[in-house]
């Protein structure tokens, strides 16, 4: 009896393993091409959502991340990271893109990258402007 008594104890003694803390990198690619936006004087807004049954982040028309309006123009953004190449071919492949283009809106890429050695990192973006 005094066994069974003892491995009860131990087992609510026991802590479960800590988890370990993300560390904070700063605000996303989405945020900073947000931020880039409204100081050229745009109006933004997010155009993709989180899909919680799928577990998919679902983007406008299936290629826009970001709207913006300003300038008597309406802009869509692509923002990403990384796979730039693949990027400009899903553009491409894609039907709701050439209409987009089609009736007068303009359709933009940014692409982030992280510069520097290590330390004394920066993000740098570069802009692709996608025409008809």
């Amino acid at each position: 009896m005094k066994s069974t008594a003892a491995a009860v104890a131990l087992s609510i003694t026991e802590q479960p393993p800590k988890r370990k803390r993300r560390k904070k990198l700063g605000p996303s690619a989405l945020q900073r091409s947000m931020d880039i936006l409204r100081q050229e004087g745009y109006t933004v807004d997010k155009a993709e959502h989180w899909n919680a049954f799928a577990r998919i982040r679902k983007d406008l028309f299936g290629f826009i991340d970001v709207m913006a309006v300003g300038h008597c123009e309406i802009v869509a953004v692509q923002v990403t990271k990384g796979m730039l190449p693949g990027h400009i071919e899903k553009l491409c492949k894609l039907k709701t893109a050439v209409k987009w283009l089609e009736v007068g809106g303009k359709i933009v890429i940014h692409h982030w990258r992280e510069i520097g050695p290590k330390g004394k990192k920066y993000w740098d973006l570069e802009v692709i402007k996608v025409d008809p």
